[in-house]
């Protein structure tokens, strides 16, 4: 790889997670022809167009790319999420499913798998999310806040403060399932760059109506850890959608790899009772035990900065206990 085309993939690398798409395409295809440097520049070109909702044209992207690398993981990943996207939920599959070939051990690709039909786990899949928030998103804050008393943004967001310590307005920070964007306004003055991403493209209609988000974009959240730079953030934040997710290796593993070293990962999740670790509930979302996310940060190579339990929104007039966690990258 010459020192020309490394500079420049570098430089759509930045101007994708800027959010300029049209200039990220630019750069990529100027070096796209270059034999040293055409699969990374055709497939950060495949991951703008999709940013950009040019979905076939990405496709074909990711296409190219397999053609002369059948098993390029980063292709197998994107073209799986397109396909996804367009309602295509059996080649999303058999992507998804070569991905895992190609990467047997990877937790996230065991998780893109398990959200498009492929594995027996009962939490809701892709589609289910999709629909279940592009109606709710009308109605989702007031409900949320005014119905069922939720706090866990306001818990997060102090929380991180306080782990932290001392620190400037400078990270590089990205929302997991922002939503409406109830977190923005507490992650923003963090944040240098604060990067919101959601499957529902209803919910992220409402976020980009705060103004305080730089980057905003439409995906599964493990695939947009997946797709981040390694090394390339300071916090990734999560408030109260992981429970979505039947196991957090995939958060945690990722975000090991994207976050810089002393970055966070912070996130509510619902508190699990009694012995077992997880416990798959009847509204399908998943509530999560201490020790499980102790564990999860042993392995991971992160230590517990904070973790508390606290009640943050009722449920059928009952108290909902959750977990909020920031932990830090070692």
């Amino acid at each position: 790889m010459d020192q020309k085309g490394a500079e420049l993939v570098a430089q759509g690398w930045q101007r994708l997670e800027e959010g300029r798409h049209v200039e990220a395409i630019q750069v990529f295809s100027a070096v796209a022809e270059r034999p040293d440097q055409q699969i990374e520049a055709l497939h950060g070109r495949a991951l703008a167009r999709e940013r950009q909702g040019a979905l076939s044209e990405a496709l074909l992207d990711c296409e190219r790319v397999l053609e002369r690398h059948g098993g390029h993981l980063g292709a197998l990943m994107t073209k799986g999420s397109i396909h996804a996207a367009r309602g295509e939920r059996m080649a999303a599959l058999d992507s998804f499913r070569e991905a895992a070939r190609h990467a047997p051990g990877r937790a996230a690709v065991s998780h893109l798998v398990a959200s498009a039909g492929g594995a027996g786990f009962t939490a809701p899949l892709r589609a289910e999310v999709e629909e279940l928030f592009d109606r709710y998103a009308d109605r989702f804050d007031r409900h949320l806040v005014e119905d069922l008393g939720y706090q866990g943004h306001l818990a997060l967001a102090q929380a991180v403060v306080q782990a932290a310590g001392t620190f400037q307005a400078d990270w590089s920070c990205l929302e997991l399932g922002c939503g409406t964007g109830l977190c923005g306004p507490l992650l923003r003055p963090l944040a240098r760059r604060l990067t919101g991403v959601d499957l529902s493209s209803k919910m992220l209609s409402r976020a980009r109506d705060r103004h305080v988000y730089d980057v905003l974009y439409r995906a599964d959240l493990v695939y947009a850890l997946v797709c981040s730079r390694q090394h390339s953030l300071d916090l990734v934040a999560a408030s109260d959608v992981l429970s979505y997710l039947g196991d957090l290796r995939p958060v945690f593993e990722e975000s090991a790899r994207v976050l810089k070293p002393g970055g966070w990962l912070a996130f509510t999740v619902e508190a699990a009772t009694g012995h077992s670790e997880t416990v798959c509930q009847p509204t399908r979302r998943v509530a999560f035990s201490r020790s499980y996310i102790e564990r999860q940060c042993a392995e991971n190579r992160f230590e517990v900065g904070r973790l508390t339990t606290a009640p943050l929104r009722t449920q059928s007039g009952q108290q909902v206990m959750e977990l909020i966690a920031v932990c830090r990258r070692a």
